[in-house]
Parts: structure tokens; sequence; C-alpha cells
């Protein structure tokens, strides 16, 4: 009877710390800095064919394309009068770009990709319209997840600096905010804005608090001697205790650091990798991963402020045999116990570990280091105390 009482009180201790893992959250594979065809410049495909403009291609072109685009991943592409029908709203101003959007979101959905942050250059009319398309395309793939969008937007300034703003488009106030300084301050879509990156910087990320960085750094004349003056240049990561940097490739950040380093010395920068791309076909590189419960705008400005715990190049590695948790059965006598009420059922001491990284944290003589030394031993570890060795078993 007491055998059979412990074999289910180890079984509600184990549901327990499974689902209090899932609360500290999980990675999710998504990309920053992705363009749509509401980009002046998209090409749709890059690597076949000529490298136009998407909007030169005929609806035959692009839904041909399409099909050959879904072909690794063994699915039919819909019948184009399938695609066309899909815009019951009203979304896309002709059924060509209905038709390239559905591509795009289709190749999101088969690469795995959980989040993108949608930067068109000078607009933010994309990210509604790929939205739309990922919501029809993901319920007929029997793809699990949900590639949520974050709004965004690559600002061409007027110093040939881009800057990336992301804001939270569930907010009217901040789209709202978005557009009219868009009408009082672009140029074109391809040309820009008619001011310099660190006004751009400054408006969005002191004045309004959006996310907002330098886009692939790696790319630009900023580190050119003569391209702009050295105090500006400094001004330009200064607005950030620890500003975000976007690099287009990992192996950049080194350098990238060495050239900050060397007009602010010990300055320390967060970097994103931009994937930027401007076609389907070059989208399968340059993911990050972020760790938490949901990527949303929220999500992500979590993720920035815990960066080096939250936020990754490359898939971070998972052990498939870990420590879920610790469970104490009842007891009167047991130094841990549960910080319920006396009046309560159980005194009975539980804590459940996350895979990722487990701080423990309270006052002294509350149980930090008996829980250490339960998990030294019960995992093998030596411990020469005999009396401690009593006390635990």
């Amino acid at each position: 009877m007491k055998t059979s009482k412990m074999h289910n009180n180890a079984i509600k201790a184990y549901q327990s710390f499974m689902q209090a893992d899932k609360k500290s959250g999980t990675y999710h594979k998504g990309i920053f800095h992705l363009h749509t065809p509401a980009s002046y410049d998209y090409r749709l495909f890059q690597t076949e064919g000529p490298q136009v403009n998407w909007s030169e291609y005929t609806e035959e072109q692009i839904y041909d394309r399409c099909c050959k685009v879904s072909e690794p991943f063994c699915m039919a592409f819909p019948r184009i009068e399938d695609i066309k029908a899909l815009d019951t709203q009203g979304i896309y101003v002709s059924e060509k770009e209905c038709l390239a959007f559905s591509c795009l979101a289709l190749t999101l959905i088969h690469l795995g990709i959980e989040f993108v942050v949608v930067t068109d250059h000078n607009t933010i009319s994309g990210s509604q319209k790929l939205q739309y398309a990922l919501d029809v395309f993901s319920r007929p793939t029997g793809k699990k997840h949900h590639v949520s969008v974050i709004h965004g937007i690559e600002i061409s300034c007027a110093d040939r600096v881009h800057v990336v703003v992301i804001y939270d488009h569930g907010d009217e106030q901040q789209k709202n905010m978005i557009n009219n300084w868009l009408c009082e301050n672009r140029i074109s879509e391809k040309d820009g804005v008619v001011i310099p990156s660190l006004q751009v910087l400054t408006y969005f990320i002191k004045e309004q608090g959006f996310i907002a960085y330098i886009a692939h750094i790696n790319t630009t004349e900023i580190f050119n001697d003569g391209f702009l003056t050295e105090k500006y240049k400094k001004r330009l990561f200064e607005l950030n205790e620890i500003p975000l940097v976007g690099v287009k490739e990992q192996e950049h950040i080194d350098r990238v650091s060495q050239r900050i380093n060397a007009l602010l010395p010990e300055k320390e920068c967060n970097y994103i990798l931009d994937n930027d791309a401007h076609s389907i076909d070059t989208i399968a590189n340059r993911y990050m991963y972020i760790l938490g419960n949901s990527i949303d705008y929220k999500g992500l400005q979590d993720a920035i402020m815990d960066y080096d715990v939250c936020i990754h190049f490359s898939a971070p590695t998972i052990p498939n045999i870990r420590l879920l948790g610790i469970d104490v059965p009842d007891t009167d006598e047991g130094f841990l116990h549960s910080s319920q009420k006396e009046n309560t059922k159980t005194k009975s001491f539980s804590l459940g570990f996350s895979s990722g990284l487990n701080c423990i944290i309270g006052g002294r003589g509350s149980g930090k280091s008996t829980i250490l030394h339960i998990i030294s031993l019960l995992l093998g570890g030596k411990n020469d105390k005999q009396l401690l060795i009593n006390l635990l078993c």
C-alpha cells in the first residue's frame, strides 16, 4: 500500500514538473528583418531565371514557380483559382500580389519558421498581407505551429544608414504614429526619408520607446574614414546602454565589435542576425532562436531584455536526459516542506526545473544548500559528511 502511494505521488510530481516546464518557455525558430513583396525591390525568385522585380512576372509564371517551390515539401500547390479566391477581405491590390504573398507564406511554413519580423523598405503594408496569407495556409498544410508576424519597417535614412524599427501592431496608437511619421518624413518607398539615422534612432528609441537598431551594419559605410564625423558615430551607439546592432553574418560580429570599441572603448552591444532576404529562395539561412512562451512584440521585448539567456544564433541543444525536479513526500520532521499554510492538506516539498537556466534564490537557512546536496547525492556526487547523508536519507 505504501509503495502504491509512493508510485502515485511520483506520477503526480512528474505531471506537475512537465506542466511547469512548459511555462518556462521553449525556443522558437524565427527570422529578423524579412522583406515581402511590399518592398519596392522584392524579387520573389532570385536564383531561378532573370533577377527582376516580382511584379514583372505574369500570374502564370509566379504560379509555376510556386509549384516548383512546393515540390521539396511533398505537397501539391493549390490551384491558381483557389489561391485567387483566398482574398475574401480585399487585402491584396491584385490577384498577382495575392499569389506572391501566398508563395512566401507557404515557404515560411514549410521551413518551420515560428516568427518573422517583417521590415519592408519604408512601408508597413506588407506585414498584414503576410499574416493573412500565413493564417490561410497554416490550416490545410497540417503544420501544428503558428507563424507569428511581428511588424516593423526598414527606414532608408538621409545619411545612407538603414534603421530597423519594430513596433506593437496591436497598439493602434503606435500604428497611427508610424503612419503619420512616414507621411511627414518619407520621400518615397524607394528613396527613404529626409532625416538622418541619428535623428530616426533618437525619435524611436528615446522618445517612443520602440525597438530600433542599425540594420546590417557590416554592409554600411559607417566605419569608413570620412563617412560621418566621429562624434556622430559615437552618438549612434550611445542611445542605449547596450544597443542592438544588426549584422548579415555571425562571423562579422567580432570585427564590428572591434570597430565600435575603437570609437567607444569597452562598449557592449547585442547583435541581431539580419536575414534581409528579398526572395523566397534566399530565406533558408540566417535564423535566430528566441526563448519564450510565445513570440509577439511583448515577448520579443522581454527576450531582448534578457538577451544572453533568451536569444541565440543557432538552435540550442536541449539534453534528452535531465533533472525535471525534486519532490519530497509529506513529513512532519523534514527540513524541506511546502510554503503553504498550516491548514492545507500537504506539506510536501516540490521544486521543478526548466530545461534552461535555473536559479535558486532564498534567505539564509531556507534550504538552498540542502537542495544542491540532494541533487549531488542522487546523481552520484561525492559527499564526505556522514551526518548530512544520514539527514538526507
